[in-house]
């Protein structure tokens, strides 16, 4: 539950029992009629750019529907108060002009006709984010091509992170080519003397050996009154306090890497903020003189976020919130922060895309094995092994996401990450959507799973597959050895693809750790398929 969630276990035992017995209801409804009824929203995916091409899926259904309409919408800032376009009945919708400050929605009607009467239910999809203007030369490609910015940033300034000024910094490219081994990039903020803002929370949470505890801060900032960690790295020689990468991490507290793909809420996560930096002698508590920030970010959606920046000999660092993203009682601040030495290059840096699976397994916590000590995070198995290394890595995981979605927005997502390791983990979903046997969904996943890994390719980065992992529902049985067949090939065509650990083996030899057929049991079953995964990258290192 997360923090400041009411506790009150007879009030939401009541509420949760009432909950179940109405959805029971509506499901037995849709069985006895034969009504179709929606398991999962569609979902909308592609740029909000005028002239660019949204596309929506069907979304999972019960009650077999065989047929499907579309209707595309057109809302209001807020999602709301929406007016459908005239003859926009595909699935796939070109931006005009007359959508540009609205957010898009799609309506999905799925119908099925027992006995010569038509029974049909619609659902309707998140809205987009508002669609921009058109424009011209390399910005605009770079919006509607995902991968391309890295390409195109000789010709003009593209990949700024949202939100930021003019000069605060975006993501380099890998400094190091990526066919070489990793250089460490060790943490200089472990335990470091940390100070918050009036007091506020504990600030060691923030940077200690573990990532199970948290800074906490449990004021609302304001642009008046921000909430601030700052960390003395005055202990660390001045060689380490050039180039670094501060890191922080709010996840598993939001659990999806990127809200605003769900519309899920937020809890306690930074949403305006600053990383500032103070060349003043350590020790003591820190004051004023503070620099202008050498990264911003406003509108954060993100669950976790990586800055490269050059503290050029300073001693402090900071981060800022002047506002946080969450209902009422998590609208404060809970992170970890990081600050790794990145004098050597970005490449010891990893970063996790994929769907559910991903999302609950390769957080920053601890998890408990069926057997043995509690396993730590990917980082920390890392370190076990390498003792020289501890690798910076962000959970990248959605749920519900299927390789289309990946695709859709890889190019937004690498203009972030600075690092040099992607693993694209989907697959799953496209299997279990599908009926048993549909050859359909081949050919769009092998395009896909291309794409995401040409764009990782062109952003100067490694692409890192594994197979789908098995699992007992009857989807996945059938579905998921012939889009594995895929990634076979696709790894053979493009050798630049590092392939990553077996996870449809394993699971398979390891079935109890599958609690619902899908997904690995928690706590044990994540904490094994970290185990996989942290074996497997050890082999990539010196």
């Amino acid at each position: 539950m997360p923090p400041g969630a009411p506790t009150s276990g007879r009030a939401l035992t009541v509420v949760a029992l009432a909950i179940l017995v109405l959805a029971a209801c509506a499901v037995q409804a849709d069985a006895a009629t034969g009504s179709p009824h929606s398991l999962r929203a569609p979902r909308v995916t592609g740029h909000a750019v005028q002239t660019a091409t949204l596309r929506v899926s069907r979304g999972t259904w019960s009650g077999g529907p065989r047929t499907f309409r579309h209707a595309w919408l057109a809302c209001d800032a807020s999602g709301r108060r929406c007016r459908a376009r005239r003859a926009a009945h595909a699935a796939t919708y070109r931006l005009v002009a007359a959508d540009i400050g609205h957010r898009m929605r799609a309506r999905v009607t799925a119908s099925r006709r027992p006995a010569g009467r038509t029974l049909a239910r619609s659902a309707l999809s998140a809205p987009t984010k508002r669609v921009r203007a058109a424009q011209t030369g390399a910005p605009a490609l770079a919006a509607l091509v995902p991968g391309l910015g890295p390409f195109l940033a000789g010709i003009g300034p593209a990949g700024a992170e949202p939100g930021s000024p003019p000069s605060a910094p975006s993501a380099p490219e890998t400094p190091v080519a990526p066919a070489s081994t990793p250089v460490p990039m060790p943490v200089i903020s472990r335990d470091a003397p940390a100070y918050a803002s009036g007091g506020c929370g504990d600030p060691g949470a923030g940077d200690d050996a573990s990532y199970d505890t948290r800074w906490d801060c449990p004021t609302v900032p304001s642009p008046a009154a921000p909430a601030w960690l700052a960390y003395d790295l005055s202990g660390n020689p001045a060689a380490r306090r050039g180039v670094v990468v501060v890191a922080w991490f709010n996840e598993p507290i939001t659990s999806q890497y990127d809200r605003s793909v769900t519309g899920d809420p937020a809890y306690n996560l930074p949403r305006d903020y600053a990383i500032e930096v103070k060349a003043a002698p350590g020790g003591g508590a820190p004051t004023g003189g503070w620099t202008r920030p050498v990264a911003a970010v406003t509108a954060n959606t993100y669950n976790s976020r990586q800055h490269r920046l050059d503290l050029n000999g300073a001693n402090w660092v900071r981060i800022a919130v002047t506002r946080a993203d969450g209902p009422a009682q998590n609208d404060h601040v809970t992170l970890n922060m990081d600050v790794h030495d990145a004098s050597a290059g970005i490449t010891d840096d990893w970063i996790f895309y994929g769907d559910s699976i991903t999302q609950d397994g390769m957080s920053h916590d601890t998890r408990k094995p069926a057997s043995g000590p509690a396993v730590g995070t990917f980082a920390e198995l890392i370190n076990a092994a390498k003792p020289a290394f501890t690798p910076v890595f962000q959970n990248g995981g959605i749920g519900g996401l299927t390789s289309a979605d990946g695709a859709a927005r890889i190019g937004d997502w690498l203009d972030l990450f600075p690092g040099r390791y992607v693993t694209l983990n989907y697959g799953t979903n496209d299997a279990l959507v599908a009926s048993p046997g549909d050859a359909s969904i081949v050919a769009p996943f092998r395009a896909h799973m291309k794409a995401m890994a040409e764009a990782v390719l062109a952003a100067g980065k490694v692409p890192i597959i594994p197979t789908i992992p098995w699992g007992s529902n009857p989807n996945l049985r059938a579905n998921v050895p012939t889009l594995n067949e895929e990634i076979a090939k696709l790894r053979t065509e493009m050798p630049e693809i590092v392939a990553g650990p077996d996870l449809y083996t394993y699971f398979h030899e390891h079935q109890s750790l599958i609690g619902d057929g899908v997904h690995p049991t928690w706590e044990a079953g994540y904490a094994a398929m970290r185990r996989v995964w942290a074996d497997f990258a050890v082999s990539l290192y010196p």
